[in-house]
């Protein structure tokens, strides 16, 4: 049975170019059912090899990730807050009741 939640590391064919062997890395984050889905595949790094054995990682700079962050980050306080607005209504009017 394959697993429900996927979460993978790997590395796409490598390229050689010149004198330097590039290989682009990617990470897939996803969830399975039995009829389909989700799937979500962004770039990590590129790995550069030189003739001479020097290797470097090389990250890629991701604004779409960091946006959806961003705007998850919000929607989280905007709920927090808005369950500590209704909860201190609710308070105010129990308060209320009691004093009238």
């Amino acid at each position: 049975m394959k697993r429900f939640w996927i979460w993978q590391r790997y590395a796409t064919p490598t390229h050689q170019i010149g004198s330097y062997t590039i290989t682009p890395v990617m990470r897939s984050v996803g969830l399975r059912w039995p009829n389909g889905g989700w799937l979500w595949q962004f770039p990590l790094a590129v790995e550069v090899a030189e003739e001479d054995g020097t290797q470097q990682q090389l990250p890629i700079a991701d604004p779409t990730r960091s946006a959806v962050w961003f705007l998850y980050t919000l929607l989280l306080l905007f709920a927090v807050a808005t369950l500590f607005a209704l909860w201190s209504s609710r308070k105010r009017k129990r308060q209320g009741k009691k004093k009238g």
